[in-house]
């Protein structure tokens, strides 16, 4: 124990740098994973055969038996899911991949300078 407190008190001068650290770690592990989850809508969108008009979407019905998830959590989950499909596929096939490669964009974008900026805070 001695030694745990020992090490405590020689990182406690740079407390300001590990949370910022923590803090650039935790929003590059979330822009890291928007990032591949932003790519399946892309890819929909360009390989997608039929028209989006003709597709039947039917709404997800998760079996709250097995779910380890809160109600309340699930959803909140299909609200922003649904916000998300709305903003990101309405319109023509064009404006929709525009709006995806922007938020792909702007996501790899994000994601790296929150990499770099944690890298710089560690060292």
């Amino acid at each position: 124990m001695k030694t745990y407190l020992r090490i405590v008190s020689y990182v406690r001068p740079y407390w300001k740098h590990l949370v910022t650290t923590f803090v650039f770690t935790f929003l590059f592990a979330l822009f890291n994973g928007l990032s591949v989850y932003l790519t399946i809508p892309l890819l929909d969108t360009l390989f997608q055969e039929t028209p989006r008009t003709e597709q039947v979407q039917e709404p997800s019905q998760i079996d709250q038996s097995t779910s380890l998830l809160p109600e309340w959590v699930q959803n909140i989950k299909e609200e922003v899911t649904k916000a998300f499909n709305d903003f990101v596929l309405s319109g023509s096939k064009i404006d929709a991949l525009m709006r995806i490669c922007i938020l792909v964009l702007v996501t790899f974008l994000l994601k790296n300078i929150t990499g770099y900026t944690q890298a710089y805070f560690m060292a």
